[in-house]
């Protein structure tokens, strides 16, 4: 498979390969799933995703990428060294995620 040869090449471990290989095989398998019962828009691929996303990590798609795009300022950091780059932002974490701060997560979310 052309996709196990690229991660291979990029110097991923064979059993995150299989993982992802297997995660890809998951997802497919879902969303004929969901194809199956009457999904056809993207925007309804999208819910049902989020809503997985929100209930299994804590987070959605859009929320996951928005933690990762701009790290939390540091405490007691003033606004202007922040947005001028100088240093203010810290990386974010695992801590950071909603889930980890009490917030609603879990099947039983998702079906709320």
């Amino acid at each position: 498979m052309r996709m196990r040869e690229i991660y291979k090449q990029k110097g991923y471990p064979d059993d995150w390969i299989e993982k992802r290989v297997r995660s890809i095989a998951v997802r497919d398998e879902l969303t004929g799933e969901w194809g199956n019962r009457g999904v056809q828009e993207h925007n309804e691929f999208a819910i049902l995703t989020a809503g997985i996303s929100k209930a299994t990590f804590g987070l959605t798609p859009a929320q996951y990428k928005n933690l990762t795009k701009a790290p939390p300022l540091k405490p007691g950091c003033a606004l202007i060294p922040a947005l001028t780059g100088r240093g203010c932002r810290r990386p974010a974490t695992p801590a950071d995620s909603p889930a980890r701060q009490g917030g609603d997560s879990g099947f039983v979310a998702l079906v709320q």
